[in-house]
């Protein structure tokens, strides 16, 4: 097993405005990857998960798709169909800082949840 230890110039520091910053340990490096490797049901879960969250993303394009023709119908305007898949793009675009923003101050998996929501 390696020790890889961080140079005190790179370490996280304060910044003199009250922002905190996290410790950053020093790492290990193992020389056996098959320690890492994932099997059972925690495979299982792990592409659960990635298939979940490949599948809410294309669930939202055809959620759109499917909508177009009952907002034409709604606003009785065929020449506006164009701004539909817009107008979600950039809603979902205005999210993105917040979520970083929540990633920052979360922990991941925390985040990822409420993204799901």
């Amino acid at each position: 097993m390696t020790e890889i230890t961080i140079p005190p110039d790179l370490r996280a520091t304060s910044h003199g405005d009250n922002r905190s910053t996290r410790h950053i340990e020093p790492l290990t490096v193992e020389d056996d990857a098959q320690e890492f490797e994932l099997t059972g049901l925690s495979l299982v879960t792990v592409i659960s998960g990635l298939v979940l969250a490949i599948f809410l993303v294309s669930l939202d394009s055809a959620i759109v798709a499917t909508a177009i023709p009952y907002v034409t119908a709604e606003f009785k305007s065929a020449g506006d169909t164009a701004w539909y898949g817009s107008a979600y793009t950039l809603a979902t675009c205005a999210l993105q800082p917040i979520t970083g923003k929540l990633y920052a101050k979360l922990s991941i998996k925390v985040d990822f949840v409420m993204d799901i929501f």
